[in-house]
């Protein structure tokens, strides 16, 4: 799923800088400074996001159509400025053009979210800590019942690769 967030980019903050930042998950990753040239972008997407492994029914193109398609990982070392992710993420669908619903319930659960977190001891990028973040997004679905939410939960707090909670009508 590609989908936008509230959550302003990450890396070089000089002006005219032209980049932002992607958070890659489930694979719990950060990149930042991501130059916003369409080649670089391109690279981008060719290094982190195209496919591992294509799904059988790709089988009747051609090989170079098939390796065009897929995920490059010796392109990831272009891009320095990454990170593993630390802090737990609670993205919410606040996508009001699409569903006035969302628009409405999402801020209203994205300040809910932020004062039960405050309230379990977490906090909020304060200096280099990163313990929690909580952000509107794009879309993920389910309109009819706002107030879609996924919660990311980094390795840190679990004992696996990471956990993904949560996709549907938050309450």
């Amino acid at each position: 799923m590609l989908t936008l967030s509230s959550f302003p980019p990450e890396g070089s903050r000089k002006p005219g800088a032209s980049s932002s930042s992607a958070y890659l998950l489930p694979s719990f990753l950060h990149v930042h400074d991501i130059p916003l040239q369409p080649d670089r972008i391109e690279t981008f997407v060719q290094a982190f996001v195209l496919p591992q492994k294509l799904h059988p029914a790709h089988g009747c193109l051609e090989v170079e159509e098939r390796n065009r398609l897929l995920r490059k990982p010796e392109l990831q070392s272009l891009f320095y400025n990454k990170r593993d992710v630390d802090e737990v993420l609670i993205l919410i669908c606040g996508h009001g053009g699409r569903d006035e619903r969302c628009g409405v319930m999402g801020p209203l659960l994205q300040k809910e979210f932020e004062g039960a977190l405050i309230n379990q001891g977490f906090q909020f990028w304060i200096g280099s800590k990163r313990t929690a973040r909580v952000g509107l997004i794009s879309h993920i679905g389910g309109h009819k019942y706002a107030g879609n939410a996924i919660i990311y939960i980094p390795r840190l707090f679990v004992d696996q690769s990471g956990q993904v909670v949560g996709y549907g009508m938050a309450e």
